[in-house]
């Protein structure tokens, strides 16, 4: 249309079996002069399949799971988090806090408590302390952070005389999938130890292998 510079297209999209998958027309504005741009570098993209966490979830599968005690789940992100891992076979939940707020939460989340135990507690400290003696008396296996901060769980993991102190440095580690390492890889210690000895990075070490 030389009146106004437009031109129709007839276009058509296949896929790599040649197969049409978009058609249509397009009409744009042409312009009157010659418009040259350098090329602009394009970001390299790669696709990785995650497949990392699938194998050590294999990995655990033969096993019962851990009764676990989880501190104060007073929010969504902990007990959602707790029945996902009751529903992959991974915990036994033993919930400690408010029996009546997790009851409410529970039910506003429409979630199911089966199989989980409650353990009452009077507010979020006391709920960590709680944990960490049912850790002691061997009736739980593991201690899973709720809504409570990492500071007041370590206070009562810490206490001299009622915490779960033992002859090695306490340390802390996480597993990480990066995409372009073959393998997961635990890092520590991230969280507790800011500047550790040579006998301290001696447990970190040891605690990341056991």
């Amino acid at each position: 249309k030389e009146a106004n510079n437009r031109v129709r297209l007839d276009c058509v999209c296949t896929n790599q079996l040649g197969k049409p998958v978009i058609t249509g027309e397009a009409e744009v504005l042409a312009p009157q002069t010659k418009v040259s741009r350098p090329p602009n570098s394009l970001p390299e993209v790669h696709l990785h399949r995650h497949e990392r966490f699938d194998q050590l979830m294999s990995l655990v599968q033969s096993h019962a799971p851990l009764r676990c005690a989880v501190v104060w789940p007073d929010d969504e992100h902990t007990l959602t988090a707790a029945l996902e891992c009751a529903h992959a076979g991974l915990l036994m939940p033993v919930l400690v806090g408010n029996g009546s707020r997790i009851r409410a939460q529970a039910e506003q989340l429409q979630l199911k408590l089966d199989g989980c135990e409650i353990e009452e507690a009077p507010g979020p400290t006391a709920a960590a302390h709680q944990a960490v003696a049912l850790a002691r008396e061997g009736d739980v296996q593991a201690v899973m952070q709720g809504a409570v901060t990492v500071g007041m769980l370590m206070h009562a993991v810490m206490d001299h005389s009622d915490g779960l102190l033992t002859h090695r440095r306490v340390s802390h580690a996480y597993i990480a999938d990066v995409p372009t390492y073959p393998r997961p890889f635990i890092v520590t210690d991230a969280a507790i130890n800011i500047q550790p000895t040579l006998e301290d990075k001696r447990d970190i070490v040891q605690n990341a292998i056991d």
